[in-house]
């Protein structure tokens, strides 16, 4: 049993041979669950430093692994808050790294390459971080142990949502070249990163409707790319998932 109350967010670790999945609840708790044992156990709190009345817990509501890192798991939630969290640290439920936010969290993700983490805000705002995980170890004399320096993360860039309504999802291209934002209007942005210093080719920004029934909008609950053919599929509350050509 979880005990956390409804689930607001999911990811698992980058690591093939992971057996762990990460849950984030409505109760502001990031919890990890063993598969191979069943064995939930408690990662820390969002809120948990704004007062113990159970109240005042916040959401923890967007969560994703950093990739090419087999233990730290980037959190966001209704408390304005973006934790980095180490799995594998001797310091129970605190997070290694705390970044403030414009607003709540909505949706986030992780660039393939671990470098980068998008936080979706409310005010229509996408937080760009630079993360350094360090996952390079440093070997010992002996040989015996390895130490892991610690992650650095710092906010590169605030910029406003291209589209007028709230974000529910957004994700990295796998090339990291851009992001796709997935609206409550039924609508998916295509943006670029040249602010960042990356190349978008010469490409423009763009959006497209999706998701709707003849009058009825519906929410774009999720976007998933293809790793190497530059298509994607974005899922819908109107229960379809529809495949799109990205280039």
């Amino acid at each position: 049993v979880m005990e956390c109350g409804p689930l607001l967010s999911m990811t698992s670790s980058s690591s093939s041979s992971s057996n762990k999945v990460f849950t984030g609840g409505i109760d502001g708790s990031i919890r990890q669950f063993d598969i191979a044992t069943s064995t939930p156990s408690l990662i820390g709190m969002h809120g948990a430093n704004s007062s113990n009345d159970d109240n005042k817990k916040v959401a923890c509501s967007a969560l994703s692994a950093i990739h090419d890192s087999s233990s730290l798991i980037a959190s966001a939630g209704w408390d304005s808050k973006f934790h980095l969290w180490d799995v594998r640290s001797s310091n129970k439920h605190q997070p290694v790294i705390t970044l403030d936010l414009p607003g709540k969290a909505f949706g986030m993700d992780t660039s393939l390459d671990g470098t980068k983490v998008v936080v979706a805000t409310s005010g229509r705002q996408n937080c760009f971080i630079d993360v350094r995980s360090s996952s390079l170890s440093v070997t010992n004399n002996n040989d015996k142990e390895n130490s892991q320096q610690p992650p650095i993360a710092n906010m590169i860039l605030q910029r406003d949502s291209s589209l007028k309504y709230q974000t529910r999802c957004i994700k990295f291209f796998p090339s990291t070249q851009g992001i796709a934002i997935g609206s409550i209007e039924g609508r998916v942005a295509i943006e670029y990163l040249t602010e960042l210093g990356i190349s978008n080719n010469n490409k423009k920004k763009y959006a497209f409707k999706c998701h709707r029934v003849n009058d009825t909008i519906y929410p774009v609950n999720d976007i998933a790319f293809h790793p190497t053919h530059g298509t994607f599929a974005t899922g819908g509350a109107d229960g379809t998932v529809v495949t799109w050509d990205g280039n």
